[in-house]
């Protein structure tokens, strides 16, 4: 990847890989593969596995396969973690489920397996994302209609992988979706994308601490009739945009 300026676009990924007709999921910055740290894969079906991290390290541009996917299915994220981090899913009902990442709840596989059930999904819902945390940390939630609260990791009640979840966001209206889940920090700087194509930053610090009752606090610079699709964390010297 060569060195830019920070206003250059930078390079295409499809030029430095050979991924023809596939989406990124996830990038990491390693230096090396500790034995003791494993990958998590969650697919859009609800499959979900853990393996080796040193199942990787003699990546090349061409890439290795990872998992075995079933028709239609597709890897939608991947986390790092260490054996004794914890995996919180999150449904767009507004479900959480939480379980550990050991060799009970999550047993490491080969990069050939097509992966464990990681949850129970209801009819219309969605994964709408997966946090690899620790019980120190929280959890930003986000909705469609742009309602956001942080919740400790602890509020979520740990159950065995494959369950059916704990109730984590009270919605404020009918038809609104829990679009995002993140792991913050106590002064993160967050961007919210709406389907107008803006861009509005907010610190963490900014959004209330709550409980899993309740529906957490609509975001500011939210316009009626506009709606969120992506949460994401940004660098402090990022540049956001109204």
């Amino acid at each position: 990847i060569p060195t830019t300026g920070p206003k250059a676009r930078g390079t295409p990924v499809i030029g430095l890989l050979s991924i023809p007709g596939e989406q990124i999921a996830a990038t990491f910055a390693l230096a090396d593969y500790p034995q003791d740290m494993f990958l998590v894969i969650l697919t859009r079906e609800g499959r979900i596995k853990k393996i080796p991290l040193g199942e990787v390290a003699n990546l090349t541009a061409r890439g290795l396969m990872i998992a075995k996917l079933s028709e239609g299915d597709a890897v939608i994220q991947v986390g790092l973690a260490a054996s004794n981090a914890q995996v919180v899913l999150a449904t767009s009902g507004g479900r959480l489920l939480r379980f550990a990442v050991d060799e009970v709840q999550l047993p490491a596989m080969g990069r050939a397996a097509v992966g464990l059930k990681a949850l129970q999904l209801r009819k219309g819902e969605d994964l709408v994302g997966m946090a690899v945390t620790t019980l120190t940390e929280t959890l930003l939630l986000v909705t469609r209609n742009g309602w956001a609260k942080r919740l400790k990791a602890t509020e979520v009640r740990a159950q065995e992988r494959g369950g059916v979840g704990t109730p984590a966001m009270k919605f404020h209206e009918r038809g609104d979706v829990l679009i995002g889940m993140l792991t913050v920090g106590a002064e993160a700087d967050l961007a919210f994308v709406s389907d107008r194509e803006r861009v509005m930053r907010l610190n963490s610090v900014d959004i209330p601490e709550q409980s899993r009752s309740t529906h957490g606090q609509q975001i500011p610079a939210i316009q009626p009739e506009e709606h969120l699709i992506a949460v994401a964390l940004v660098g402090a010297e990022s540049e956001s945009e109204d």
